[in-house]
């Protein structure tokens, strides 16, 4: 990162509404809709209606267990709000001032992260309730706005630990939930490993990733997580099986079986995630096979997990509903309407009217679900827990 002044360049210019509302910096970022929240939330807005408007968000994003990509998001326009309402004239003094305590401690931004820099704007705005005119307080609430900025586009949410916890996640690579759930968990400190999709079905090209990546996977890492999300699925009516239909079997239980048994093979005691879906146990017309390898998907948890509890393992899986935005939600939608002749309109509506939450859950939903799971007591082992909008 280059730097400007002691700023750090990309988040000085943020702090320069009109300059960066087309940078591709924050459009490759994912960031490119937030100047327009920005735009409305902060005009003609009054300095002191912004503690009463802020502070709420603020104290939410400090009680949070995990950070999520919408955080970034609500962190960004919380942020740029701030700090572009602090006098232009106090801005110069603000910058001396940083880059003086940065050349003495290097790295300041590091030290804090987003949590850290929150925590001080938040001082400093009660501080400014109090005293609408405190110079000082501006001065600091500008630079910790900066900071914030800058650990936000490094991905720095909280300070990272000494040893940060070690996770593997299956399945990643096309953009669904392996991926958002990977992403996160990197976003909240943790070092991820990927082992990538193969989405074949047919010639065990799954189960030879898996063998892969733990052959060349050094005997020295110890996983504290993993996390099985590969799955597959395709539809067909009972009579017509292709042996695609066939493959769902295997790959499906097989995989998340092989890296329990890596594992074990490795003496790495930790704690195991299968994704299983509500399929376990709601029939679905079309999917016989896939409902079969889900339920046996949950029964093989449940059996390692009798087996393995004693030495050290904690093996649960999570049955999800439909996850919207998922390249397998997409495709069994096609397969759905193409066999059923229903169209995208009417199987919305049959799939909401059997839900009592009236909709599909959501990749991040189910993300914070798995990190929450994970920082359970151990003593929850074996437990499939069903998140299906109250089905």
């Amino acid at each position: 990162m280059k730097f400007l002044g002691g700023y750090d360049a990309a988040a000085f210019l943020a702090l320069n509404f009109d300059f960066v509302v087309d940078n591709k910096f924050f459009i490759n970022l994912g960031l490119d809709g937030w100047h327009k929240d920005f735009k409305e939330r902060s005009k003609d807005i009054a300095w002191g209606s912004l503690y009463g408007e802020f502070m709420p968000e603020i104290e939410k994003l400090l009680t949070t267990d995990f950070f999520v990509e919408s955080d970034r998001l609500k962190a960004m326009i919380i942020l740029s709000c701030l700090s572009n309402r602090v006098p232009r004239l106090l801005r110069p003094k603000a910058k001396e001032i940083y880059t003086i305590k940065n050349s003495e401690r290097g790295n300041l931004w590091e030290d804090l992260g987003l949590v850290g820099s929150l925590v001080e704007i938040h001082a400093k705005l009660a501080r400014l309730k109090l005293n609408p005119t405190d110079e000082d307080s501006f001065v600091d609430l500008y630079n910790y706005c900066v900071i914030g900025i800058m650990c936000l586009v490094s991905d720095l949410f909280k300070v990272k630990a000494v040893i940060p916890k070690k996770v593997l996640v299956t399945g990643c690579g096309t953009g669904g939930l392996a991926d958002e759930l990977a992403n996160t968990m990197e976003m909240n400190g943790m070092k991820v490993f990927r082992i990538k999709n193969k989405d074949d079905g047919v010639d065990k090209l799954q189960e030879k990733a898996v063998a892969a990546f733990f052959k060349e996977l050094s005997r020295g890492i110890k996983f504290d997580y993993v996390v099985n999300v590969y799955g597959r699925n395709h539809l067909n009516w009972i009579g017509d099986l292709e042996q695609e239909d066939y493959n769902l079997m295997g790959c499906n239980v097989n995989v998340p079986l092989a890296v329990i048994d890596e594992l074990v093979k490795r003496n790495n005691p930790c704690k195991i995630l299968n994704i299983a879906s509500q399929t376990y146990r709601v029939a679905q017309r079309c999917t016989a096979a896939y409902c079969a390898s889900k339920a046996a998907v949950v029964q093989m948890t449940k059996v390692a997990a009798r087996e393995l509890a004693g030495k050290g393992y904690v093996i649960n899986a999570l049955a999800p509903g439909k996850i919207e935005g998922t390249q397998m939600s997409e495709k069994t939608d096609a397969q759905v309407n193409h066999l059923r002749g229903w169209s995208k309109e009417s199987a919305d509506k049959y799939s909401a009217s059997n839900i009592p939450a009236q909709r599909n859950t959501t990749k991040e939903e189910v993300t914070l679900a798995v990190l929450k799971i994970l920082a359970l007591p151990d003593y929850i082992n074996g437990s499939v827990i069903d998140m299906t909008g109250g089905q």
